[in-house]
């Protein structure tokens, strides 16, 4: 073996080894060859060999005997005949991916995470990789795979997107919340000049962000099946939730027809992905959920129809918007009006809404919106305390007896959110004190009675002021309450009562 040649290991490598030197030895050291100029040729000339057969000698017994067994046996929970379970294979950190090959209507991929107790025993997979469009029977995903730290990498390589066999690869990256149980993919990599049979994903390779695709019967300009690789990139969005909406405000709340109201809200996205702000959008529901008047703003915005940014602009982190209903827009009655944004990556936010009443001011009635804050006591069957809301209009409509209008009353902190059917009846005194009874439901289902205690500006010497009861719930006694706050003066909004 010279210098320049490659060193290969065999059983018995050390005799051999040994005996080569002997023969050196007898050939070139025997007595009739004893002359000095010719030993310094030869071991010129043989140094090296010498060099190797002695180190050889050494480590050979060490690597020939060397045997290594299994730490952990990585299965499939629902292994089956010729799924070919572990032709493809990766591992990072505590991660393992294993594709499996065999059969044609189980192409997959398995994810196995390190158990806190380490790798020993068996052990089945945390997660199943699928790809979206069921890239199954002809598409042989799971024929390669990677995976680096969070990300995983899954070859398609007969997949038909770029023509018959063009090939894929599937880009997943495990969710903050629940795990890889809950992956699924979250980009697909495709040749920009895929073509039937590249093969495009035989192989795959990541590293970070980085992601290498092999397609070895790719052809190359001129040559067929040359072959070539393709890199990609992985920089993904983080950013996928909404802005928060907040302060949603209406005013004048209540508003009778004739007035215009002003409908705000501050739209943040600074905790949400840090994003501009690109849109904000409104919507006015009435009693049913039904929605009687939207519009949306973006861009440079100053239409007061549109919620608009106060300096008409989206061009911020966190936004001031308003828009205006004009006089005549809504007619009487309870809404929940709402506001929402968007961000410039696309995210849109959730509604936050607020209650408006709107009255009729040609007719006996009684109108309030706003907030309280309800103790404790108030709430009989969870005990919770917090802000409530609440929004209605009752009146006598000319030669009616019975009153008309509506109530709405949510309490988040008590899960409890009323909303009323019918009216009985409202009496208004010289306070100026509003009472009205009817029936409603709460949450939908439970049917209860009620009676609304509203104080204008005389409660307490001045203040506005709330109360609700809502009792004889799901056909109990009258005197079985289920949300019993007295007159409470208003943290927020206002109460008026029309005697004329």
């Amino acid at each position: 073996m010279s210098s320049q040649g490659t060193s290969v290991l065999r059983r018995g490598s050390a005799r051999c080894c040994f005996t080569s030197i002997s023969r050196l030895y007898q050939r070139n050291f025997s007595p009739e060859k004893k002359r000095m100029g010719r030993m310094k040729t030869i071991l010129q000339k043989n140094f090296s060999f010498l060099i190797w057969a002695v180190m050889l000698a050494l480590l050979s017994p060490g690597l020939v005997h060397a045997q290594v067994n299994e730490d952990f046996k990585l299965l499939a929970s629902d292994g089956a005949a010729d799924d070919k379970f572990g032709w493809s294979v990766a591992v990072s950190g505590d991660t393992a991916v294993v594709g499996a090959l065999g059969n044609p209507n189980r192409f997959r991929a398995y994810v196995f995470v390190k158990p806190a107790t380490g790798w020993s025993g068996t052990l089945n997979e945390a997660a199943n990789l699928f790809a979206s469009d069921a890239a199954t029977t002809t598409t042989e995903f799971g024929f390669s795979v990677a995976v680096s730290g969070d990300t995983a990498l899954v070859g398609a390589r007969l997949d038909d997107d770029g023509g018959s066999g063009s090939g894929s690869a599937y880009v997943f990256v495990k969710p903050a919340l629940g795990g890889w149980v809950d992956a699924v993919e979250d980009a697909k990599l495709l040749a920009s000049d895929g073509a039937v049979l590249d093969n495009f994903g035989v192989s795959v390779a990541l590293d970070g962000d980085t992601a290498v695709v092999g397609a070895y019967l790719d052809d190359v300009r001129v040559i067929t099946d040359a072959g070539s690789a393709y890199v990609f990139d992985l920089v993904f969005d983080s950013d996928s939730d909404g802005p928060i909406t907040s302060n949603v405000l209406a005013g004048p709340n209540p508003a009778a027809v004739s007035e215009s109201i002003t409908l705000s809200a501050h739209i943040d996205d600074a905790t949400t992905g840090g994003a501009t702000i690109a849109s904000a959008d409104f919507e006015i529901r009435d009693g049913d959920a039904n929605v009687v008047l939207s519009g949306t703003g973006s861009g440079t915005c100053s239409d007061s129809q549109l919620p608009c940014p106060d300096d008409t602009a989206f061009d911020q982190v966190d936004e001031d918007v308003a828009v205006t209903i004009d006089p005549g827009d809504l007619t009487p009655g309870v809404y929940n009006a709402c506001v929402r944004g968007t961000d410039a990556p696309g995210n849109v936010g959730a509604y936050e809404c607020t209650l408006l009443a709107v009255y009729d001011p040609s007719a006996w009635f009684v109108t309030g919106g706003g907030f309280v804050n309800s103790p404790s006591a108030a709430d009989v069957v969870n005990g919770a305390a917090g802000p409530a809301r609440f929004g209605f209009v009752s009146k006598y409509l000319p030669g009616r007896s019975i009153p008309d209008g509506n109530l709405e009353f949510q309490f988040q902190a008590g899960s409890l959110n009323f909303k009323s059917t019918s009216m009985d009846w409202l009496v208004v005194s010289g306070e100026p004190r509003g009472r009205f009874q009817g029936t409603g439901t709460i949450n939908g289902s439970t049917v209860c009675k009620f009676v609304v205690d509203a104080w204008d500006g005389s409660f307490n010497g001045g203040v506005d002021a709330f109360g609700l009861r809502l009792f004889a719930c799901g056909g109990a006694a009258a005197d079985v309450h289920r949300y019993n706050l007295p007159a409470t003066q208003l943290t927020r909004g206002s109460i008026i009562i029309h005697t004329r």
